[in-house]
C-alpha cells in the first residue's frame, strides 16, 4: 500500500511521507494541509481510506474498481468526491492517452487516487518538494493544479 503524503502545517512547515498514523492525526486536526497521493489503488488502499479518512464507501469503491467511470461530483458533506477523466501526455511523445483521476476535496486536505502514473502529479509532486507551492495556496489549488493545469 505505498502512498505519497505530504502536510503543510499552519505555520507553513512542509513534512514529507507521513505514514497512515501521521495522515490520520494531520486529517483530524483540520488545520494545515494534508496531501494525500495513491497510485495502483488496491482493496488494501481502499481500506486505507475509510479507515483513515471515513470516505463513503461507494467513493471508495470508484477508487478501488477497474472499471472506468463517469465524470461526476459527489457532495458528501465534509468534502466533495470529484472523478474526471483527462488527457495525461509527455511533451516528447506523440502518443495521447487517457487517464481517470479521484479526489477527495475538503478544507483542509486532498486525497489523489489514479491507477496509473500521472505526468500532472509528478509535476505538482516536484514543485511541493520544491518550495512547497502550490500547498501554500490551498486545497482548492492544488486540487486544480492536479488535474493537470500548469503555471
Amino acid at each position: 500500500m505505498p502512498f505519497k503524503s505530504y502536510y503543510l502545517s499552519p505555520d507553513g512547515t512542509l513534512r514529507r511521507d507521513l505514514d497512515e498514523k501521521e495522515s490520520r492525526v494531520a486529517f483530524e486536526s483540520k488545520q494545515g494541509l494534508l496531501w494525500v497521493d495513491i497510485a495502483a489503488t488496491t482493496e488494501e488502499d481502499g481500506s486505507f481510506l475509510e479507515r483513515t479518512f471515513n470516505f463513503h464507501h461507494l467513493a471508495v469503491e470508484d477508487c478501488v474498481s477497474t472499471a472506468v467511470h463517469p465524470s461526476k461530483i459527489g457532495d458528501f458533506g465534509d468534502y466533495l468526491f470529484i472523478m474526471a477523466h483527462g488527457i495525461n501526455h509527455a511533451v516528447e511523445s506523440d502518443i495521447v492517452e487517457t487517464a481517470e483521476l479521484a479526489i477527495f476535496l475538503g478544507p483542509h486536505f486532498v486525497v489523489s487516487n489514479h491507477n496509473f502514473p500521472l505526468y500532472s502529479i509528478e509535476s505538482v509532486r516536484q514543485m511541493v518538494e520544491c518550495d512547497g507551492r502550490p500547498m501554500k495556496h490551498g486545497t482548492d489549488f492544488l486540487a486544480h493544479s492536479i488535474f493537470g493545469c500548469s503555471y
